[in-house]
């Protein structure tokens, strides 16, 4: 079940799930899309539902030699070591 946030007028939508091909849980921000209109008549019916993944984190469960990483979802698809975002961003390990 997402997790819906609206931060500064936009909505949000947070998953967390595991993979079990890649033993390691994934958690994934994307801009939530409105839900159907036809849903409007139904109580208790969300507003918003996830759209298409941005960011993803992968962090592994099984194997203790994988890293963690953060994969950046564009037309170039980039993956991170988040050791290296952390040193990129400045945090201490």
């Amino acid at each position: 079940m997402p997790e819906l946030r609206v931060h500064a007028g936009r909505h949000y939508a947070i998953q967390f799930h595991y993979a079990l091909p890649d033993d390691a849980w994934c958690v994934e921000l994307s801009e939530a899309v409105p839900a159907p209109a036809a849903w409007a008549e139904i109580p208790s019916a969300e507003t918003h539902l996830p759209g298409v993944a941005f960011l993803v984190a992968v962090i592994p469960d099984e194997d203790p030699d994988l890293e963690p990483t953060v994969h950046i979802h564009s037309h170039d698809e980039h993956v991170i070591p988040l050791r290296d975002h952390a040193l990129v961003h400045g945090a201490r390990g």
